[in-house]
């Protein structure tokens, strides 16, 4: 984190007018996400919302938070703002599990040996219960190897590439002096260093 914020200060020191800092305000999974720590480094930080749709999202969630419209027309919208709403009121509905009386599986489920797990389950979160032990449902595993980073390691990546290009640069004048294509071949060096590295699991040492 320190290494991070003395790279943050280096730009911020290197620029003659303005830096625009752009960071997702949720994550991977929908949540919404903090400040970055690097503000801090910011003497007086102006926060302004951005409104427009994004030309290169860096993320799914990012694409959905600047085309609203689209996002309100998709089914997770609309199966999430059905869920909000059937939480807001007494009746039972189809969020609430509900299922017939003298199920044939809820039937078999309660004459089974109960543990003292299971009637905890039972006794705290009927529905959970009935996930669990009813209809066998379990938290995937994460044992499979992920198609795409998580919102940690993306965003450690992002930093590794930085950080080694700023270092590269930093010789000769830094980022306020260095032109287009020197800037290009730093990010592009350090890019293929840093994701050849990360693709076959090798720590990288400093350069």
């Amino acid at each position: 984190m320190q290494q991070d914020a003395d790279d943050f200060r280096a730009v911020l020191d290197g620029c003659a007018g303005q830096v625009v800092l752009s960071y997702s305000r949720r994550r991977g999974d929908g949540r919404s996400l903090g400040k970055s720590p690097l503000l801090a480094v910011c003497p007086a930080p102006q926060f302004v919302r951005r409104y427009a749709a994004a030309a290169h999202a860096m993320s799914e969630t990012d694409r959905l938070a600047a085309r609203p419209a689209e996002f309100r027309d998709c089914a997770t919208a609309a199966t999430a703002h059905g869920c909000w709403r059937n939480w807001q009121v007494e009746m039972v509905t189809a969020h609430d599990g509900a299922v017939q009386p003298g199920h044939q599986r809820l039937l078999a489920v309660a004459a089974r040996t109960h543990s003292a797990s299971s009637l905890k389950r039972l006794l705290r979160n009927p529905l959970g219960y009935l996930w669990e032990y009813g209809l066998g449902w379990k938290a995937p595993g994460r044992n499979a190897e992920p198609l795409t980073l998580y919102a940690a390691a993306a965003g450690n990546l992002v930093h590794e590439i930085l950080g080694r290009a700023l270092r590269t640069l930093a010789p000769d004048g830094g980022l306020a002096r260095a032109g287009n294509q020197a800037i290009d071949a730093a990010v592009g060096s350090a890019r293929a260093t840093a994701g050849g590295a990360w693709a076959n699991g090798i720590d990288l040492p400093r350069p």
